[in-house]
Protein backbone atom coordinates (compact mmCIF):
# COMPACT_ATOMS: atom_id res chain seq x y z
CA UNK A 1 0.00 0.00 0.00
CA UNK A 2 1.53 3.68 -0.55
CA UNK A 3 2.38 5.48 2.17
CA UNK A 4 0.65 9.27 2.61
CA UNK A 5 2.58 11.63 5.14
CA UNK A 6 -0.54 15.01 6.01
CA UNK A 7 1.16 17.55 7.88
CA UNK A 8 -1.75 19.49 9.58
CA UNK A 9 -2.80 22.21 12.37
CA UNK A 10 -4.70 21.75 15.34
CA UNK A 11 -8.02 23.84 15.17
CA UNK A 12 -9.39 26.53 17.80
CA UNK A 13 -11.88 24.00 18.98
CA UNK A 14 -9.31 21.41 19.05
CA UNK A 15 -6.62 23.68 21.23
CA UNK A 16 -9.68 24.42 23.57
CA UNK A 17 -10.14 20.31 24.12
CA UNK A 18 -6.16 19.33 24.09
CA UNK A 19 -6.88 17.55 27.01
CA UNK A 20 -9.15 14.99 25.25
CA UNK A 21 -6.82 14.32 22.77
CA UNK A 22 -5.16 11.12 23.56
CA UNK A 23 -9.06 9.30 23.17
CA UNK A 24 -9.54 11.71 20.17
CA UNK A 25 -6.34 10.08 18.34
CA UNK A 26 -7.66 6.31 19.51
CA UNK A 27 -11.23 7.15 18.20
CA UNK A 28 -9.35 8.67 14.60
CA UNK A 29 -7.98 5.31 14.35
CA UNK A 30 -11.11 3.05 14.16
CA UNK A 31 -12.61 5.60 11.51
CA UNK A 32 -9.33 5.57 9.61
CA UNK A 33 -9.39 2.13 9.34
CA UNK A 34 -12.99 2.06 8.37
CA UNK A 35 -11.44 3.60 5.30
CA UNK A 36 -8.84 1.07 4.71
CA UNK A 37 -6.41 3.13 6.02
CA UNK A 38 -3.90 2.65 8.76
CA UNK A 39 -2.36 5.20 10.73
CA UNK A 40 1.40 4.19 10.93
CA UNK A 41 2.58 7.23 13.13
CA UNK A 42 1.63 10.84 14.60
CA UNK A 43 4.41 13.18 15.41
CA UNK A 44 3.81 16.43 17.42
CA UNK A 45 5.69 19.20 16.40
CA UNK A 46 6.61 22.77 17.08
CA UNK A 47 6.57 25.54 14.33
CA UNK A 48 4.21 25.59 10.90
CA UNK A 49 2.23 22.43 11.88
CA UNK A 50 1.15 21.13 14.74
CA UNK A 51 1.18 17.41 13.55
CA UNK A 52 2.64 15.10 11.27
CA UNK A 53 0.72 11.92 10.25
CA UNK A 54 1.74 8.95 8.63
CA UNK A 55 -0.77 6.95 6.96
CA UNK A 56 -0.71 3.70 4.79
CA UNK A 57 -4.07 3.58 2.46
CA UNK A 58 -4.66 1.83 -0.51
CA UNK A 59 -5.18 4.97 -2.75
CA UNK A 60 -5.87 8.58 -2.57
CA UNK A 61 -9.58 8.47 -2.63
CA UNK A 62 -9.45 6.50 0.99
CA UNK A 63 -6.71 8.31 2.67
CA UNK A 64 -9.07 11.52 1.10
CA UNK A 65 -12.05 10.26 2.54
CA UNK A 66 -10.27 9.36 5.59
CA UNK A 67 -8.70 12.95 6.45
CA UNK A 68 -12.20 14.46 5.73
CA UNK A 69 -14.45 12.41 7.74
Amino acid sequence: MPTYVVLGNFTQKRMETIKDLPEGLKENRKVFGSFGVKVKEIVFTLGRYDVIGVFEAPNEEAITKALLS
